[in-house]
């Protein structure tokens, strides 16, 4: 039996950092639907390639970014694992990928951004057919880039320059942005309704030409996204308290942190609270806003309103971020605690186990509930399925580990140790399901004894 590779997440993100951040959006856009780009856990905002590649290679605090690398990786080599192989030269994958494009719903382009993170994915970084890889893809991305400036010569353009600090800046990219309505700016057109403008700035929008009493409606919509809802901003945004708390389940395993994130809960619902009642100052502060902001973008102003309205944005989403966290938290604590008083020896299951021999899986995510697994146990199923990735889910944690069981693979009940409510609700997964009577290695080979 082959020995698995561990996958080195950390050293993929700074070789597509080195080589073209763009990759990373690339590969996304080429293996994901937009509804499959919504299992990524973000949060509210727009769930886009570009969004979810940021949120990798910046490595974003909070997030689970080697998970969804993780989750990119195995989409990747799922659809690739048996037209291609690493031993390949940069000709011979060439010439495959023209015969793939053929015979199944992708282009030969596609396909090199995909085998690049195939050979990442088996810790291949360096050679010649890894750096010829790198450089097909960075021209790929560039004849894009070019292809994208042409196309924008022939458009109708409108070319706004800021002064001073201004010039070149984010602000004036944006402003432009917005105003031409480049690609990429959809969603903020989307995002408002144009009847919310006509009735907070005093205009009529024209549908057909896409403007608001003569000017053109980017304008507008940049002025209403970055200036008119500040105030909205400072009345429910908090800094966070505490950024480096520790991992949830840790501290629900404690009954005294319990308390104490109850605690810290409420004293964040009191801290909303009083930036509520600041509320009626600064509701004056956004109607002189508003006034000045129609009539002249404020070239002074406008650098450290923007970093306000970002810094306010991001405090803001941490502490919605972590009150939601600690509510879920501790509704599944309290589900958690009611249910493990049914746990018990040797759970007695009415419904018959699946009686087929199964294969021998690989490439598979498994979980284990319940039981009582010993380390050297654990070490016997660990290497008798080494090329798939195997978690144990002790009893009385199988909520707070939901998650996990959820997106396995194959799940294993264990009725030597464990609940029936677990069962079903296990059971009705959709997940390839065995029970097994022991927590040894013994009935989970009994499964798999012919693939041996």
């Amino acid at each position: 039996m082959s020995k698995k590779i561990k996958i080195n997440f950390e050293r993929i993100i700074d070789e597509i950092n080195n080589c073209d951040s763009r990759l990373l959006i690339a590969m996304i856009d080429v293996l994901f639907s937009d509804n499959e780009l919504k299992q990524f856990d973000i949060g509210d905002v727009i769930h886009s390639p570009k969004m979810i590649a940021a949120l990798i290679v910046l490595r974003a605090k909070g997030l689970d970014y080697v998970n969804f690398l993780k989750r990119i990786i195995k989409q990747n080599n799922k659809y690739f694992h048996h037209d291609y192989n690493t031993t390949m030269t940069y000709e011979e994958l060439a010439k495959t990928a023209k015969k793939v494009a053929e015979s199944k719903a992708t282009t030969i382009k596609q396909q090199y951004f995909q085998l690049l993170l195939k050979f990442y994915s088996v810790n291949i970084f360096k050679g010649t057919t890894v750096d010829k890889l790198k450089e097909k893809c960075k021209e790929i991305l560039e004849e894009y880039i070019l292809n994208e400036k042409e196309r924008s010569k022939i458009d109708k353009k409108l070319v706004i320059e800021l002064f001073d600090e201004l010039k070149d800046s984010k602000v004036e990219t944006m402003l432009n942005g917005f105003a031409n309505e480049y690609p990429g700016y959809e969603s903020y057109f989307n995002k408002y309704d144009s009847k919310a403008l006509e009735k907070n700035f005093g205009c009529k929008y024209d549908s057909e030409k896409k403007e608001f009493n003569n000017v053109r409606r980017g304008i507008l919509y940049f002025v209403y996204e970055y200036f008119y809802n500040v105030v909205d901003a400072y009345a429910k945004a908090v800094i966070v308290v505490n950024r480096n708390v520790q991992d949830v389940n840790a501290i629900l395993d404690e009954k005294e942190r319990l308390a104490k994130i109850r605690e810290n809960y409420f004293a964040d619902k009191d801290k909303l609270l009083q930036i509520k009642k600041a509320n009626k100052n600064l509701k004056k502060e956004n109607k002189r806003l508003n006034t000045q902001v129609l009539k002249k973008i404020d070239k002074s102003n406008n650098q450290e309103l923007e970093n306000r309205v970002h810094n306010l944005e991001k405090d803001k989403y941490y502490l919605q971020s972590r009150i939601e966290k600690m509510e879920e938290q501790i509704a599944v604590f309290e589900e958690e605690k009611k249910l493990n008083k049914e746990l018990q020896e040797n759970v007695e299951i009415k419904e018959e186990d699946k009686k087929e021999v199964a294969e021998l899986p690989e490439y598979q995510n498994i979980v284990i509930m319940g039981g009582r697994w010993t380390s050297n146990h654990r070490k016997e199923v660990t290497e008798y399925l080494a090329n798939n990735e195997v978690e144990f889910i002790e009893a009385d944690k199988t909520l707070r580990h939901w998650d996990r069981i959820k997106n396995a693979d194959i799940i294993f009940y264990d009725t030597s140790y464990n609940a029936h409510s677990y069962y079903y609700k296990a059971k009705k997964l959709g997940s390839v399901f065995y029970h097994v009577n022991t927590s040894s290695l013994i009935d989970i080979k009994k499964i798999y004894e012919k693939s041996e």
